[in-house]
C-alpha cells in the first residue's frame, strides 16, 4: 500500500473548490491535488499524453495541461464538454470580460423580437417571459462569440466542438444562473433535477433580477480566475484536445496514449443527463434528444430494449454480484435492476476494452470508483475493475482507499431497511498495461 500522503483524498472540499475548479458545482468531479499527486505518483515525463474519458468538468485534463502534458479528455455531454473547455481560458482575456459582457447584456435588453418557441426545453420550469429574457442572453452570446451571421434563435446551437474557449465561459456564467433560477425544483438528490406539473409551478423572473444574477455569477467566477501568466496558457493551447466522444468509441489511434486518469461513472443509477437537463435546455435539447443522451451513458436508469448478453470476461465477482441481484426476492430485482446491472457492466467492459486499444504498453492507467450496496448485497466495484483489468493483462500496481460519507446511499432514507453500514468506500486504483 501506498504511504497515505501519496495520493490524496479525491474528493473535492471547501479548500479544492477555488480558483477554475470553483467555476461549475459537479457532483462527480475530483480534486485538482488528486491529479496533480495521481501524475507524480506515475512518473509520467514531461510531454507525454493523459487521456480522460470520462473528462467530466475538466479537471483532469486542466492540470495536466497546466503540469506540461497533452491533454485529452471526451465527454459524452456536451454540457461537460463545453465547461472543461471553459476552464482552458486565457487569463489574458480577464480585464476584457467585463467589457464584453456589458455589450452581451445591452444586445440582451435591447432584443424586442425574440420568436417564442412553443417547444421550448426551458417551458419545463419558465413562463414564457423568463424563456425569453434567458433567450435573449443566450442568443446574445452566440451573436457576439459564435457566429454573427450565421445563428438563428430558432435554431439550436449544435456544433459544440467549433465553440471558442470565451464563448464556453460565457455559456458557463449562463448555466450557473439557470441553475439558480431552478432551485425550487432541485430534490434532496444532488443529480435529479423535478420538473413544473403544470402551469401553476411555472417560475417568472423579472428581466433586471436574472440580470443582476447574471451579472453576480461572472463577477464571482472573474474573481477565481488562477493567476497564470498569459503567454504560458497560449503556449500549451496546442496541447489539449476536448471533445464529445462516447468511452466505447474513442476518437484516439492505437496505443498513443501515456496514461489515464479518470472516474468512470459509479454503478449507483445516477442519471447524469438529467443532473445536467437545465444546461442541456440551454442549449436546446428537446425531450427526445435529451432521452437518446439519458440512454446513451453508463449507468443510466434507463433500460435498453435489448438486454446484452453475460460476458463471462466480467470476472467471478461481477458474475456472483449479477447472479446474487437476479436471485434477491425485493421487488424489480429480476425485472428492472439485473437489467439495469448487466446493461452497467456491459458498458464499462466495452469501455475497458477501448482503454485498452488506445494505452500504449507500459502505460498506467488510474481510476477513482466507488463500491455500493445493492439492497444488502454488496457491489464490489473496485475489485470488479481489477479482473477486468486483469482479464485485458493489466496487472494492479496499488491499492488506496478511503471511507466517505458522501454517496447515494446517504440520500436514500430507506438504505437503513437493509444494512446498518452505509459508509462507502472510495478506491483509488493503478494499473500498468
Amino acid at each position: 500500500m501506498l504511504p497515505e500522503p501519496s495520493i490524496r483524498n479525491p474528493k473535492r472540499d471547501k479548500h479544492t473548490k477555488n480558483g477554475r475548479s470553483g467555476w461549475y458545482e459537479y457532483y462527480a468531479g475530483y480534486s485538482s491535488h488528486f491529479v496533480f499527486d495521481a501524475i507524480k505518483y506515475a512518473h509520467i515525463t514531461e510531454g507525454s499524453t493523459i487521456l480522460d474519458p470520462w473528462n467530466g468538468s475538466g479537471t483532469t485534463t486542466q492540470i495536466a495541461n497546466e503540469m506540461g502534458y497533452i491533454a485529452y479528455g471526451y465527454d459524452i455531454n456536451p454540457v461537460m464538454h463545453i465547461i472543461a473547455k471553459a476552464r482552458q481560458l486565457d487569463v489574458g482575456v480577464k480585464n476584457s470580460i467585463n467589457t464584453i459582457n456589458k455589450d452581451i447584456l445591452i444586445k440582451a435588453k435591447r432584443n424586442r423580437s425574440f420568436v417564442y418557441l412553443s417547444n421550448d426545453p426551458l417551458q419545463a420550469w419558465f413562463d414564457t417571459a423568463t424563456i425569453s429574457a434567458i433567450r435573449n442572453i443566450e442568443y446574445s452570446i452566440r451573436k457576439l462569440l459564435v457566429d454573427e451571421k450565421a445563428i438563428s434563435r430558432k435554431r439550436r446551437l449544435n456544433n459544440f466542438d467549433d465553440l471558442s474557449d470565451l464563448a464556453s465561459f460565457f455559456y458557463v456564467v449562463l448555466f450557473r444562473t439557470v441553475r439558480q433560477l431552478v432551485v425550487p425544483f432541485l430534490t434532496s438528490n444532488p443529480t435529479w433535477v423535478k420538473v413544473a406539473k403544470d402551469n401553476s409551478q411555472l417560475q417568472h423572473w423579472e428581466v433586471s433580477d436574472i440580470h443582476k444574477i447574471y451579472k453576480s455569477i461572472l463577477d464571482e467566477m472573474i474573481n477565481e480566475f488562477d493567476l497564470y501568466s498569459s503567454n504560458s496558457i497560449v503556449e500549451r493551447k496546442n496541447r489539449i484536445n476536448l471533445g464529445i466522444a462516447n468511452s466505447e468509441d474513442l476518437p484516439i489511434h492505437m496505443n498513443s496514449i501515456d496514461a489515464i486518469i479518470s472516474s468512470p461513472p459509479y454503478c449507483t443509477r445516477i442519471d447524469y443527463a438529467i443532473s445536467t437537463r437545465p444546461e442541456l435546455a440551454i442549449l436546446g435539447f428537446p425531450e427526445e434528444d435529451l432521452d437518446v443522451l439519458r440512454r446513451k451513458m453508463i449507468g443510466t436508469p434507463k433500460i435498453s430494449r435489448e438486454i446484452p448478453k453475460i460476458n463471462t470476461n466480467w470476472g467471478s465477482t461481477c458474475l456472483e454480484f449479477i447472479n446474487s441481484v437476479a436471485q434477491h426476492n425485493s421487488k424489480a430485482a429480476k425485472s428492472y435492476y439485473y437489467k439495469h446491472f448487466v446493461q452497467y457492466f456491459n458498458g464499462i467492459n466495452k469501455s475497458i476494452l477501448e482503454l485498452d486499444r488506445v494505452l500504449k504498453k507500459d502505460g498506467i492507467c488510474i481510476l477513482v470508483l466507488q463500491d455500493s450496496y445493492f439492497k444488502d448485497i454488496h457491489n464490489d466495484l473496485p475489485q470488479i475493475f481489477t479482473e477486468m483489468g486483469q482479464n485485458v493483462n493489466w496487472k494492479m500496481t496499488n491499492r488506496i482507499d478511503y471511507n466517505t460519507n458522501k454517496s447515494m446511499a446517504n440520500v436514500n432514507p430507506k438504505t437503513k431497511r437493509y444494512r446498518s453500514r452505509i459508509l462507502t468506500t472510495e478506491t483509488v486504483l493503478a494499473f500498468i498495461k
